[in-house]
């Protein structure tokens, strides 16, 4: 018995490195969510017809633990994932000579692992052990059922070992889940904060150059936009640089929610942003800037509850991006534009057009 137990378990881990890496090369933009989905699946039921052929022996009699990756995919992934696993489970049977009466795989199989959908969806990030182990008991029982009502004398020697060795791998599962989601929560959380400011949420100079390899801007042209707070000094002296900080996250708030255009922006340094955006030409371009200036303008920065709230305002300058290899000569372009817009009156938009 504890050589097929083994087996069971071994089979558990390998099915969770297989997903594990998955996620980890789709993490990795190697492979597509969709791409993802489909390995998902097919890991899962592999592992459950492989467990159908390594079954655990008692006393003369022999059960398997197929069910438990079945029933844990749709506790945590739905109907999405179990319906197309429940198929293909039932075709590899079907392809590999087994021979099953479909009343029974209908109340042994397909009820036990559509039960689960019942609680989903869950916090997936936070489901307690204990309601795991209600609706893992309950599909057991209800997978059991049948069988035991046809002979329970049967079953009378095998029962409690067949019941913890479904909850033994169910719970070698639960283990491999929340430890493969955390690990994978910890490692994007580690890639989000290497990709972007920690104050504003926007690229860092480094991840914009990468996602400028890539922006997809539909044959329209590209424009550079230089931002800059008006006055930050002020703001600073005045109330403090925990205020020039909510200054400078607000404008990262008001630049993110902007969706008239494609966009990527970054904090270029202290009160500096950078704006990538598709234009059809100068003119939507100014639009799009004009609408993030006039944003900032009626937006409250500070509020402390004795000083007035304070408004933003910015000034942007803007130059077109012909060739991406040039970005360091655009952004330069775009500088000067900023400053023209600093002389002017602050508070505008200037742009340059290449000729």
């Amino acid at each position: 018995m504890a050589e097929s137990v083994l087996a069971n378990l071994g089979i558990l881990l390998l099915m969770h490195l297989l997903i594990n890496t998955g996620y980890l090369f789709h993490q990795a933009k190697r492979i597509s969510g969709s791409w993802l989905c489909l390995i998902h699946v097919l890991v899962v039921v592999g592992a459950s017809v492989s467990m159908v052929y390594f079954p655990v022996r008692f006393n003369g009699s022999e059960f398997d633990l197929s069910l438990a990756p079945l029933i844990f995919l749709s506790l945590f992934h739905g109907l999405k994932f179990s319906v197309p696993a429940l198929f293909l489970f039932f075709l590899l049977l079907q392809l590999c000579g087994e021979d099953f009466e479909y009343g029974r795989f209908f109340f042994h199989t397909v009820l036990p692992v559509l039960l689960p959908l019942a609680f989903y969806p869950l916090d997936k990030d936070r489901i307690h052990y204990a309601k795991a182990f209600l609706i893992v008991t309950a599909s057991w029982i209800l997978a059991n059922l049948p069988q035991t009502l046809e002979d329970l004398s049967a079953l009378e020697g095998s029962l409690l070992v067949r019941y913890g060795s479904f909850m033994l791998a169910s719970l070698i599962l639960y283990l491999f889940i929340t430890s493969g989601r955390r690990q994978l929560s910890l490692m994007n959380q580690l890639q989000y904060y290497a990709e972007r400011d920690a104050l504003t949420g926007l690229y860092n100079m480094r991840s914009f150059g990468e996602m400028l390899s890539g922006f997809k801007h539909d044959e329209k042209k590209m424009f550079i936009a230089m931002a800059d707070i008006d006055s930050f000094k002020k703001i600073n002296d005045t109330y403090g640089h925990q205020a020039g900080d909510e200054a400078i996250k607000k404008v990262g708030e008001i630049i993110l929610a902007e969706r008239s255009a494609p966009i990527v922006a970054a904090r270029y340094g202290g009160d500096e942003f950078l704006i990538l955006l598709a234009a059809d030409d100068e003119k939507e371009a100014m639009s799009v800037l004009e609408n993030i200036r006039k944003i900032a303008s009626s937006t409250s920065f500070l509020y402390d509850g004795t000083q007035p709230d304070s408004t933003l305002s910015l000034s942007i300058g803007a130059a077109e991006l012909t060739n991406p290899d040039c970005l360091e000569q655009v952004i330069g372009q775009a500088d000067q534009q900023l400053y023209l817009a600093k002389r002017k009156s602050r508070n505008c938009v200037c742009i340059n057009v290449a000729q």
